[in-house]
């Protein structure tokens, strides 16, 4: 969820069936919401936001790898995917669970999980590894 330049709140959320992102917005903090309606965002996992001082949004999520999408207008329109991790070639690893932060002097600091795919059948869970790329806010 990210907050607008306009005060409004903006939700997205997936399907397990659909191909695209849904959309939803609040104008009273959340009390209620507008009808969901399909984004031109492709369908993905893990989904986050976050709002700059700018008012531009950045999103991220998780498809076959881990990606970032920066709307400069406040989620009317969206720039194109940059990658934060994968997808791998080998299909060895999963990238999971973007998340987004800025530092004090501007970059955008992106976090992601990796996931080792059977690289230890003999434990239940593999363990994660954290993964870090950042990105400049000036483009």
């Amino acid at each position: 969820m990210a907050e607008l330049w306009d005060g409004r709140l903006l939700a997205w959320m997936r399907s397990n069936h659909a191909t695209h992102m849904w959309e939803s917005t609040s104008k009273d903090e959340g009390k209620t919401w507008s009808p969901v309606k399909q984004t031109s965002i492709t369908a993905g996992d893990c989904p986050t936001f976050l709002t700059l001082k700018s008012g531009a949004i950045v999103f991220a999520n998780r498809s076959s790898g881990t990606y970032l999408k920066v709307s400069p207008d406040g989620g009317k329109t969206w720039g194109e995917f940059s990658a934060i991790a994968g997808p791998d070639p080998k299909d060895k690893a999963s990238y999971e669970f973007p998340a987004v932060a800025v530092l004090n002097d501007g970059t955008l600091l992106a976090i992601t999980t990796e996931r080792m795919l059977k690289a230890h059948p003999e434990l239940p869970v593999d363990a994660p590894q954290m993964l870090v790329r950042s990105y400049s806010s000036d483009g």
